[in-house]
């Protein structure tokens, strides 16, 4: 891997460890080390960096790489730090985004209009496109009557002007159009703990993400 000493090399954050982050840097992922200086003096957010930031490194006189700087962001999806009781600071879930993936399932657990409602103001808030992903939409969630058909509530949403698939593991349904939508896109995915995300990861990307059955006491994951 060559480094411009005098000006740095660009990369985007993929993952963030204490002191250090994985940085994609031309398709390879590098093991970047945080200068000194970044971590001194106040700032308004838990960590210093986030997935998805923009960072020049550059390389020691040593082996290692460093962080040399943290380039602006566009956008940030940040929640108020649980742990300061103030609310001064925040904590940045990713940043430079360029979609949000309300992921949400039919059935177990059963779709939450008032919390899709709050994830979708949450992507608002960010100044970032969102997505919803009707998952299990092979389930039929209720008795006749008591909830709406995947299609009903599919239509609602787009009708309000949001992009909206209707996905389902077992049947396939929708799966290449949700690979479609995210390909070439830094997407995060948001959605109750169940809704299935980690699966169609698993599904669309040949991935190994860990899944967990769902209760059969909350029917939640």
């Amino acid at each position: 891997m060559e480094f411009d000493r005098a000006g740095g090399s660009e990369g985007t954050v993929r993952r963030v460890m204490p002191g250090r982050a994985v940085v994609d840097l031309a398709g390879e992922a590098v093991e970047a080390h945080l200068r000194g200086g970044l971590t001194q003096g106040k700032r308004n957010s838990v960590h210093l960096l986030a997935v998805g930031d923009r960072v020049r490194l550059r390389r020691s006189d040593g082996p290692l790489v460093l962080v040399e700087e943290v380039l602006p962001r566009r956008n940030e999806l940040a929640r108020i730090d649980v742990g300061d009781k103030r609310g001064l600071r925040k904590q940045v879930l990713a940043a430079n985004l360029d979609r949000i993936c309300v992921v949400v399932s039919l059935d177990k657990p059963r779709i939450n209009p008032r919390g899709v409602d709050r994830f979708l103001v949450l992507a608002a808030s960010a100044g970032v496109p969102a997505l919803l992903v009707l998952n299990k939409c092979d389930l039929r969630a209720g008795a006749a009557g008591e909830t709406p058909s995947a299609e009903e509530i599919l239509e609602l949403y787009r009708s309000l002007g949001y992009q909206a698939i209707g996905t389902s593991v077992p049947t396939r349904e929708g799966l290449e159009d949700l690979r479609a939508s995210l390909s070439g896109r830094l997407s995060f995915l948001l959605g109750p703990s169940g809704a299935g995300k980690s699966t169609l990861l698993n599904i669309i990307y040949g991935l190994d993400l860990r899944t967990t059955a769902i209760s059969s006491a909350t029917s939640k994951g």
